[in-house]
């Protein structure tokens, strides 16, 4: 659970992430946030892989294309010539709500990386 602390009349949240060892189809979990009056919202996400399987897969449709590298750096310290992502997704709050922490979702299909997390 990580507690948040959004401007008042917040309508959406977003979210920078991207997966790993995901498929063609990304790989997805549920966001759970947690309102101030211990309502809770499930939203679904989804994040294509990070280098969409070397290039072989389009990124889900749910997904913005936030940021991309030319390359990946690997554990031995070289770089690897494959496109590499990071995708912004949103999702509506319920209105009237505010929102007091968010848990991040558990990936299927693959691990998720969120980045960041924002509101609008």
């Amino acid at each position: 659970m990580i507690p948040v602390s959004f401007p008042a009349g917040t309508t959406r949240i977003g979210l920078l992430g991207s997966a790993i060892d995901a498929g063609s189809g990304g790989a997805t979990g549920t966001l759970t946030v947690t309102y101030t009056d211990g309502s809770t919202q499930q939203i679904p996400v989804t994040f294509g892989d990070w280098t969409l399987g070397a290039g072989a897969f389009p990124a889900p449709p749910s997904d913005t294309i936030a940021a991309t590298t030319g390359y990946r750096n690997l554990t031995s310290g070289a770089s690897q010539p494959v496109r590499t992502f990071i995708y912004a997704t949103s999702a509506a709050l319920e209105a009237g709500k505010t929102a007091a922490s968010v848990t991040l979702p558990t990936g299927s299909g693959g691990d998720i990386g969120i980045f960041a997390i924002g509101a609008g």
